[in-house]
């Protein structure tokens, strides 16, 4: 799998170089997309070294996926007598991996001259960069009625399936308002609320149908995602755990 190989290389690469400071690490499964939101399956790793009592250096790994429409909706196709046609659609953003690499200041590290050794509340601003799928079908479903019956239809049957796929390459800047609450020495509760814009570009797309089904002739009717701009807003809840000896920088 391409992408948990990803996700292997960047901690391995990272590991050696952090592991010489003080520095956390944190796990989270909230939604980190940084345009089209994912819903199942989310989780990221995310990295910090403290460069001095005010900035640190951070870098994140964020993987997510659905498994369910993000829009479906359906509209009267075609009208026959006793049946009725109704043309389907659903669009699905299906996987997105990211990495981000970015600068923390911490807001409030001193309180009366002395500093504090858990700050509480830091900002950040982080380059993004990372892949994406997504994922569009429409199809018929034909409803046949007795009108000697009920309102419900007796049977109904699909046709005329075709669903259009995309990569693309995003790129796009996010900025953080943090909260770091500590738990324990080296336990901390971290809580994010982040704002991004991205811009997405079509790597490669593809159209088909499906050849399983009785009398499906593709009606070609899918708009392809255009390249444009995708702004978001999420929470991220993590739990983070402090490695490494404590700094030896000293404040004068």
């Amino acid at each position: 799998m391409k992408k948990q190989f990803l996700l292997l290389i960047i901690f391995a690469v990272t590991q050696p170089f952090i592991a010489q400071h003080k520095y956390d690490i944190g796990i989270s499964f909230s939604d980190q997309s940084i345009g089209y939101p994912t819903y199942e399956n989310n989780i990221s790793f995310e990295f910090r070294r403290k460069h001095n009592d005010k900035w640190m250096f951070t870098n994140n790994v964020f993987f997510g996926n659905n498994n369910r429409p993000f829009y479906s909706y359906s509209n009267i196709y075609e009208v026959n007598g006793s049946n009725v046609t109704m043309r389907s659609r659903n669009e699905s953003y299906k996987n997105e991996i990211n990495g981000s690499f970015g600068f923390e200041r911490l807001i409030i590290n001193s309180i009366k001259k002395k500093p504090i050794d858990k700050p509480l509340f830091s900002y950040s601003l982080d380059l993004v960069l990372g892949l994406s799928q997504a994922f569009k079908e429409n199809f018929n479903v034909t409803y046949f009625y007795d009108s000697n019956s009920t309102n419900l239809p007796s049977q109904y049957i699909y046709s005329n399936y075709d669903f259009y796929e995309a990569n693309f390459i995003h790129a796009g800047l996010q900025l953080q308002l943090k909260a770091n609450v500590p738990l324990n020495e080296r336990l901390i509760l971290f809580l994010s609320y982040r704002s991004n814009l991205g811009l997405y570009l079509t790597l490669n797309e593809s159209y088909g149908y499906r050849i399983d089904r009785p009398n499906n002739i593709p009606l070609n009717d899918i708009m392809p995602f255009p390249n444009t701009f995708v702004a978001n807003r999420n929470m991220v809840v993590c739990l983070r755990c402090k490695l490494g000896k404590k700094s030896s920088v000293k404040n004068s």
